[in-house]
């Protein structure tokens, strides 16, 4: 099945193997070989003026309920795609899934080989267990193939993620047997947490961001945090809700009883990183999975401690990238939001 738009032409594979030659492609320099197979299940993306895009595992429209393809979630909205990583793909000679791929990238994270790694079709979530503790993770965006060697980074366009163990950076970016996909850390029960939020508030939702962030709206309030991936306790019947963790910070019991703390990020940590960029293009910005992040100026690292909560952007600070109100100082988001920070 093949779709053509304007500059790309995606071509699906029902099944068997394609191969592609793009051997003029190659030779000029391209990064991807001249030769590529695509199995079932799979879909190239092809520019129209030469070259391979990409090959992404699923269907061309995503509506075959395919390894991939997005699954549909209650409870929560999203800004990208979940998808479904149950079903063994032909490119792994049908004996393995994308759980199995990502339970080996993760044990390569952990630096074990031990590690296992669940899933609940219904929720999206990966559950890891390791080294006798639980982890919870969610996939985000579309799966892909590497091609050409191409080679999966921990760090993310967006997020930085140094160990998934302790991480609620963001998205970061995972790969094991030439397939590269995006997890988040994540609640493990979505409903559990909607029926805690509207126990308070009828009119509450929740949204999980591209980030891999949740944006909570309660009360007339936007709240943005990460969950720890840490699942800890667990086993025992309990109602959901909120409490403080050793450290200040919100967690949330589900009802089995694991607790996960909820850390504040930015809603977008690219505003704060090019804001400080416009002032030393060597300088950054980066969460650190613990409720933190890091600025770095003119040389200096300063560790920069987060609020929860979104505030409609002032009149008087329209026009401005950030400004210092008291001890805090506030970064404009493009929504007509800011968010707060200290140092």
């Amino acid at each position: 099945t093949i779709n053509r738009v304007p500059t790309l032409s995606s071509a699906f594979v029902e099944s068997g193997v394609v191969t592609l030659q793009f051997s003029s492609f190659a030779a000029s320099g391209g990064q991807f070989a001249a030769t590529t197979s695509v199995y079932g299940g799979e879909t190239a993306e092809v520019a129209n003026s030469g070259g391979l895009n990409r090959i992404r595992i699923g269907s061309l429209l995503g509506d075959k309920k395919l390894p991939g393809d997005p699954l549909s979630l209650t409870a929560i909205t999203t800004d990208t795609t979940v998808p479904k990583l149950d079903g063994n793909l032909a490119r792994l000679g049908s004996t393995a899934s994308l759980i199995t791929v990502i339970q080996d990238a993760l044990n390569a994270q952990f630096g074990i080989t031990t590690g296992v790694a669940s899933y609940d079709s219904s929720t999206g979530i990966v559950t890891f267990s390791a080294n006798g503790k639980v982890y919870r993770f969610i996939p985000i965006g579309t799966p892909t193939v590497q091609v050409a060697g191409t080679v999966a980074s921990t760090r993310s366009n967006r997020f930085s993620s140094t160990n998934p163990a302790s991480t609620a950076s963001g998205a970061f970016s995972l790969a094991s047997r030439g397939i590269q996909l995006s997890l988040a850390s994540s609640l493990a029960y979505f409903t559990d947490l909607k029926q805690a939020l509207v126990a308070v508030d009828p009119s509450a939702t929740i949204r999980l961001l591209s980030s891999g962030a949740l944006k909570i709206y309660v009360n007339g309030l936007d709240v943005i945090a990460a969950p720890g991936s840490n699942a800890a306790g667990g086993g025992t019947l309990a109602t959901p809700g909120f409490q403080l963790d050793s450290n200040g910070y919100f967690a949330f019991k589900d009802s089995t009883g694991a607790v996960q703390s909820l850390y504040p990020v930015f809603a977008d940590v690219t505003v704060p990183d090019s804001t400080v960029k416009a002032l030393d293009p060597a300088g950054s910005v980066s969460h650190n999975g613990n409720g933190t992040a890091t600025l770095v100026l003119s040389g200096n690292p300063y560790t920069i401690k987060l609020d929860y909560f979104l505030v409609a952007l002032p009149a008087a600070h329209a026009a401005d990238l950030f400004w210092l109100d008291g001890a805090k100082i506030y970064i404009r988001y493009p929504d007509n939001t800011a968010q707060a920070f200290t140092l």
